[in-house]
């Protein structure tokens, strides 16, 4: 969701109808995802750093980007008549109680859909992402995927932070207690030491953890720069 403020100035438009018509356009790509058999669409509707725009704006943002949690006429005809599941993820901290409820809300109304997820990115910078990590964040330069491959074992990995041992048991038959056998959800186990443990605890920590890693990121404006979008996931 990207370039609408550009395209409504250059059509001599006012700024909301330009997002209003973007919104529009997201409707039309949901569908054409259906149609085509794709059952993960993720959007930036709305990064941290929009809260500097204009308190007019921010509004206008906030009422279209949200529209499918908030027209409930329109929730019961499209999203629950294509099984629809809507997630949104961001920094939540920053919404009012009320916007907060209705996301929850729809979170759970939807959470059982399983034709389509539509994830929307709001209120949502990557670098905020990976500073709610709490976790040194040059690691996110290494490659969990990669790592996993090698092992020929799914990259999805049961949870194994630091405070929960639960799922990391040491081999006692390996010398060097460092290494730790990790179950997965697979079914498998792995053996990693403890730096690539901490990456796995990194990427567990994520709020798109449970997401596999995005095939293709299109900006829509044609801008070729990621402005904080998924730096880590898109790594892959």
């Amino acid at each position: 969701m990207d370039g609408n403020r550009r395209f409504a100035k250059q059509m001599g438009l006012h700024t909301s109808i330009g997002h209003y018509l973007g919104s529009k356009n997201l409707i039309h790509i949901i569908e054409l995802c259906i149609q085509l058999n794709i059952k993960i669409l993720s959007v930036f509707a709305f990064s941290l750093l929009n809260y500097n725009r204009s308190p007019e704006e921010i509004h206008i943002l906030f009422y279209l980007n949200l529209f499918f949690l908030i027209n409930e006429e329109y929730f019961l005809k499209f999203v629950k008549q294509n099984k629809i599941r809507i997630r949104v993820i961001g920094n939540l901290s920053y919404i009012n109680e009320a916007y907060r409820e209705i996301i929850h809300n729809t979170e759970e109304k939807t959470k059982h859909h399983d034709n389509f997820t539509l994830n929307i990115f709001f209120s949502y910078t990557s670098r905020n992402e990976m500073n709610l990590c709490k976790i040194n964040p040059n690691l996110y330069f290494d490659s969990y995927k990669d790592l996993l491959k090698k092992r020929n074992i799914n990259y999805s990995c049961a949870n194994s932070n630091d405070s929960d041992k639960t799922n990391i048991q040491i081999n006692p038959k390996i010398k060097n207690t460092q290494i730790s056998q990790v179950q997965c959800n697979c079914g498998k186990a792995c053996s990693l030491d403890e730096n690539q443990i901490k990456i796995l605890n990194y990427h567990n920590k994520l709020l798109t953890a449970d997401l596999p890693p995005p095939d293709i990121l299109i900006r829509t404006s044609g801008e070729q720069r990621l402005s904080d979008f998924m730096l880590y996931q898109v790594k892959q």
